[in-house]
């Protein structure tokens, strides 16, 4: 873990994350709306993301080549190698 950085335990926002080696950072959007960046580190491999927040709500994506955003689901949860995806909590 990088200096200066804290884990899955101090998460406000994110309850469990897993399906490879990531990196995820987490902020408050307008309203104190709750986002999460999540990137996989992995420059070789894909993998398939699961993700679960602390609160009930819908979660979002925020289309990369787009920039609109969409529902997201388990159906768009795979990350190629060095892929990121926004994500939020509508709530």
């Amino acid at each position: 873990m990088p200096q200066g950085c804290s884990g899955l335990e101090t998460s406000r926002f994110i309850a469990k994350v897993g399906g490879g080696s990531l990196l995820v950072g987490e902020f408050e959007g307008p309203g104190g709306q709750p986002f999460v960046i999540v990137v996989n580190k992995s420059l070789q491999h894909a993998i398939d993301l699961n993700i679960k927040f602390k609160d009930a709500g819908q979660i979002q994506q925020v289309n990369a080549s787009k920039g609109q955003i969409e529902s997201w689901g388990y159906e768009r949860n795979r990350l190629a190698a060095g892929q990121g995806l926004l994500l939020f909590l509508k709530q």
